[in-house]
């Protein structure tokens, strides 16, 4: 019997807000926050790169924290984080298996596909130890 992976749940209009701020910072990664209520996206909060490169990312503290008292206000949480690769695949590098904090879901965005952009979820149960989860978009 085949083992279903775990799933993450994303608005389509949350999904379409990832992708197009991948595509308006490239050649730059972008990043931001993903906001909802557990494993289900219901928005996300876009987030300065303070590192303002190609290949890494630090989300902006300042708008980590407008996002967490935009998000409480609304009853919901942050849920996880978000980032793009502008050239290379949606899967985890070693800076990001460095850098990007457990406990959390993240969510990453290939632009390497001029066409159509290549998403990724991932869950972080601990620092570097991303594991694959199922996509699911909800309208």
């Amino acid at each position: 019997m085949p083992v279903t992976p775990p799933t993450l749940a994303i608005r389509q209009s949350a999904f379409d807000d990832l992708v197009a701020h991948a595509r308006e910072e490239a050649p730059h990664e972008c990043c931001g926050v993903l906001i909802g209520r557990g494993p289900c996206v219901e928005r996300v909060a876009r987030a300065r790169n303070r590192a303002r490169s190609p290949a890494r990312f630090l989300v902006d503290p300042r708008d980590q924290i407008a996002a967490l008292k935009r998000a409480r206000a609304a009853g919901e949480v942050i849920v996880g984080y978000y980032h793009s690769h502008p050239t290379s695949l949606p899967e985890p590098s070693e800076t990001d298996r460095r850098e990007v904090p457990p406990g959390e879901y993240h969510v990453i965005v290939s632009l390497r596909a001029a066409e159509s952009a290549d998403v990724r979820a991932y869950a972080l149960p601990s620092q570097g130890n991303f594991l694959p989860l199922a996509l699911v978009r909800l309208p």
